[in-house]
């Protein structure tokens, strides 16, 4: 049996019984990820197939995503992920955005700012630090892009949830 819904479920038990300041933002990010463990048990159980282009090329899909979650704060090689899919840069963008709902930049955005929420609220490292340790090279861009997908700015994010 596959527990990989495990470790979000009991994280979102522990957030709502300790109700910490930011909680509520917590309990969301590991809710995502608690439905993306979902989402796969089913798929791998042929209960349900993804969303986007049922079958073809999912598996090529859910490799890339995980590629992508286990690279996050690497480079992204366009070439390379093409190369892993077999298909054309262009033909795995479209059925990237096809499967996920979003583009192959933005998915990496969201990992990047989930994961960089999670450290934020449980350690003491600098913003600049924690930045880079997602994979920015640029704290302005990080601080844009944490701004655009959370509503306010990494240091005011700390200061609320931690």
């Amino acid at each position: 049996t596959d527990d990989s819904a495990d470790r979000p479920l009991m994280a979102m038990l522990a957030e709502q019984t300790a109700k910490r300041r930011g909680w509520q933002d917590a309990m969301r990010a590991w809710f995502r990820l608690l439905l993306v463990a979902i989402a796969r048990q089913a798929h791998a159980g042929g209960c349900v197939p993804p969303p986007g282009n049922a079958g073809v090329g999912d598996d090529r899909m859910e490799e890339i995503a995980a590629t992508l979650e286990e690279g996050m704060a690497e480079p992204c090689d366009l070439d390379q992920l093409a190369a892993l899919a077999g298909m054309a840069k262009p033909s795995l963008c479209r059925a990237f955005k096809r499967f996920t709902g979003t583009t192959i930049g933005g998915y990496r955005m969201r990992l990047r700012i989930d994961a960089a929420m999670r450290r934020l609220r449980e350690d003491d490292a600098s913003i600049t630090d924690i930045a880079l340790g997602v994979g920015y090279e640029d704290v302005s861009l990080f601080n844009r892009h944490f701004r655009r997908l959370v509503g306010t700015t990494p240091g005011a994010w700390r200061s609320v949830s931690g």
